[in-house]
C-alpha cells in the first residue's frame, strides 16, 4: 500500500485510502496502453489500482497479468449480455472496496484518460459522489452528436422560454433535463447535477455501502446506479475542471472489409 503523510503543527495526517477500480474486457485492448499510462500518472500516492476483467476467454486476462502495479480479478460471470457483465464487474469492485476498507472508490472506465490531479481535485470537493467530465456520442434527430456527459434540470427561465417558443407536455422544469453547456464547463466550477459522468466518479464509502449496480432492460447501468444514489439521499456533482479524454472512437474502427475490429465493445 502506498502512503503519503503531510505534516502540520507536528501532526501527521494520512491521505484517504482510495481504490481506483476499472471493469474491462477484451474489446478494450485498443486503448489499454494509453489508459494504463493515464492511471500511472495520477498524482496521488495512497491508492491501489484494481482491474476486473469479464472477458469471455482468458487471453486478455493473461495479457493484463503481465502488467505491473495492478490488482487483477478474473470475473468469470455467465451473463451473455455485455451490460450485465459490466455491471457485475462494477459490483465486484464495490465488494472489494468494502472488504478491504477503502474510504473511496474512483470508478473509471477503461476508455477514459484522467488528468493527473483527478483524485486530489475530486477529494477537495468534499462530496459523497462527484465526477469529472467528458463527452460522449448521443443520438438526436437521427444524428450522432458529441456532447458533455452531465445533465441538469432546466432553469425556470429556460422552461418558460421552452413553453413560449416550443410545444411541450412537461408540467414542470423538473421533468426536463439538458446537457451542461460548453460555457458552464469552461468555468471549471462544481455543479450539482441529475446525472454525472459515470466513467470517472469518486464515490465515498457511505454511498457504496448502500448502493450497487442493477440491471433494467433498456436502461444504462450507470443511470440506474445514480438514481439509486439519489433515492438514498445523496446529491450528485460534476467538477468541470476535471476534463477527461474519452477514447470511444476506437470502438468504431473497421477493417478494409467494413467489419468492426472491436465488435464486443459495443
Amino acid at each position: 500500500m502506498k502512503k503519503e503523510f503531510s505534516s502540520g503543527n507536528s501532526i501527521l495526517v494520512q491521505k484517504p485510502k482510495i481504490l481506483v477500480g476499472t471493469p474491462t474486457f477484451e474489446g478494450m485492448k485498443y486503448c489499454l496502453d494509453e489508459f494504463l499510462e493515464g492511471i500511472g500518472n495520477i498524482d496521488y500516492e495512497n491508492y491501489d489500482f484494481l482491474i476486473v476483467d469479464n472477458s469471455k476467454n482468458d487471453n486478455f486476462f493473461q495479457e493484463l497479468s503481465q502488467k505491473e502495479g495492478i490488482i487483477l480479478i478474473r470475473d468469470n460471470n455467465d451473463e451473455e449480455k455485455n451490460l450485465k457483465r459490466i455491471l457485475h464487474s462494477r459490483n465486484k469492485i464495490i465488494d472489494y472496496a468494502l472488504k478491504h476498507n477503502y474510504e473511496y472508490i474512483l470508478l473509471i472506465d477503461a476508455d477514459i484518460i484522467p488528468p493527473k490531479t483527478i483524485i486530489s481535485e475530486l477529494l477537495s470537493c468534499k462530496k459523497p459522489l462527484v465526477s469529472g467530465i467528458y463527452n460522449n456520442y448521443f443520438k438526436y434527430s437521427k444524428k450522432m452528436v458529441w456532447l458533455p456527459l452531465a445533465f441538469v434540470n432546466l432553469s425556470e427561465e429556460e422552461f418558460e422560454d421552452l413553453k413560449k417558443n416550443y410545444r411541450t407536455s412537461a408540467e414542470s422544469r423538473f421533468k426536463l433535463k439538458r446537457h451542461l453547456s460548453e460555457e458552464e464547463i469552461a468555468t471549471g466550477k462544481l455543479f450539482e447535477v441529475l446525472y454525472c459522468a459515470g466513467g470517472c466518479m469518486l464515490i465515498k464509502r457511505e454511498v457504496f455501502e448502500k448502493c450497487k449496480y442493477e440491471f433494467r432492460e433498456k436502461y444504462s447501468d450507470e443511470i440506474i446506479f445514480m438514481e439509486n444514489v439519489s433515492k438514498a439521499g445523496f446529491k450528485l456533482y460534476c467538477k468541470t475542471s476535471i476534463k477527461c479524454k474519452h477514447l470511444v472512437d476506437g470502438k468504431y474502427i473497421r477493417d478494409k472489409e467494413g467489419n468492426l475490429l472491436n465488435p464486443t465493445a459495443l
